[in-house]
């Protein structure tokens, strides 16, 4: 015969009893991105130093679209500043007004004259620097974030460097501070990275408006 099956035990159990879960936290810390980029950062408290009219302003046509615009500007300044021995002319900034779509929105001859109106100003400014476009840079921030962004033009003086970022915007000088509020915080980034990849000071920074015939000099606003 076979032998029963020995009885499981019994095993008291309290109904009400608590449930013992590991304790959780009491606070979540945000998880910060890995990269950030430059133009994107957000915006830091500045000041205006300084500002120059540069050539005169561009009329631009209702609808034009201003990302193809801000495109075309960088274009034309670091086709302009790449090769100095290559005169930057009316039929260079009409093929790339072209390759942009913007072919009849603006004057290429209007465009030709900030751009040299723009060297003008640099040549007078800081004579004999050394002048690099659309320059690449990356750093590590304290927080362990990876920093990118492209330097539109960047000019190697006797003093130390001169960061210039180019907008596409056509604020009015009335609105410029407005535009100073709303990029300082890029051009700061860019300083900082800068300064610490080359150990070399950034000795001015400057946000050029080829539209709105004009340039802003801005600083970190002091606490």
């Amino acid at each position: 015969m076979m032998e029963a099956a020995p009885a499981a035990p019994s095993v008291a159990v309290e109904p009400d009893s608590p449930l013992h879960w590991f304790r959780g936290t009491e606070s979540r810390t945000e998880r910060l991105p890995a990269t950030l980029v430059a133009s994107a950062t957000q915006a830091r408290a500045c000041r205006i130093t300084d500002s120059e009219t540069i050539g005169d302003r561009i009329p631009l046509p209702p609808g034009v679209d201003m990302t193809a615009l801000g495109n075309t500007i960088h274009a034309c300044i670091a086709t302009a500043f790449t090769d100095p021995s290559v005169p930057f002319d009316e039929e260079r900034a009409a093929r790339i007004l072209d390759g942009f779509g913007l072919a009849g929105a603006i004057e290429p001859s209007a465009l030709a004259r900030q751009v040299a109106a723009l060297d003008a100003w640099i040549s007078a400014c800081w004579p004999g620097c050394r002048r690099h476009a659309e320059i690449p840079i990356e750093s590590i921030l304290t927080s362990g974030q990876v920093v990118q962004g492209r330097i539109d033009l960047l000019l190697e003086t006797k003093d130390g460097w001169v960061l210039l970022d180019h907008k596409a915007n056509p604020a009015p000088r009335g609105r410029w501070n407005q535009v100073a509020q709303e990029h300082g915080g890029q051009l700061s980034v860019y300083a900082d990275a800068l300064e610490r990849a080359t150990g070399r000071s950034v000795a001015e920074a400057w946000i050029v408006l080829p539209v709105g015939a004009g340039a802003i000099q801005v600083a970190a606003s002091e606490v």
